[in-house]
Formats: structure tokens, sequence, C-alpha cells
């Protein structure tokens, strides 16, 4: 399996945010540990670190309204969680 790219991510997270609105949520959560196993590769037994493009990808689709909720000291580890308010725009 290939390691994931960042338009991986970000196609993932759309499919969840279609999904969601369609089920008539108002809001989504997101945590990129999740986000990340549901692409694939996390965690990566090869060594290689997508982390950064999966947070990238979360971080690119946030629009206000959105929230960061949790986030590593860093910023982009597996726990940034982000609160997104559906539909989408």
């Amino acid at each position: 399996m290939a390691a994931p790219s960042a338009d991986d991510f970000a196609t993932a997270l759309q499919g969840r945010f279609r999904e969601a609105s369609g089920a008539g949520c108002r809001w989504m959560y997101v945590t990129a540990s999740n986000l990340h196993r549901e692409v694939g590769g996390f965690p990566a037994s090869d060594g290689s670190d997508r982390m950064s493009l999966c947070t990238g990808a979360m971080r690119a689709a946030m629009r206000e309204g959105d929230t960061v909720l949790c986030e590593s000291p860093g910023g982009d580890g597996p726990t940034l969680t982000i609160r997104y308010l559906l539909p989408r725009p």
C-alpha cells in the first residue's frame, strides 16, 4: 500500500463532511489519528510520518466557526481534534 498523500486526506475529510451533512448533523468532530487510520498508514510500520499531511489537510479545511478543540504542544500531532460546522459552504 502506498503512503497516503495530502490529497488522500483531503478527499477522506470531504467524504466525511458529505456523509455527516447527509445525515443532518450540524457539526462533526475529527481527530487526526482517526482520520489517518481511515486513510491508511497510521501508525506507520516503515517509519514514514504522514501526520503533518493529515493535520495540514484538516487545518486547510477549517472555515469560520470551526474550532480546534485539542492539539499537541507542537500543533500537528495525532491528538489534533477539530469541530467542523456543517453543512460546509
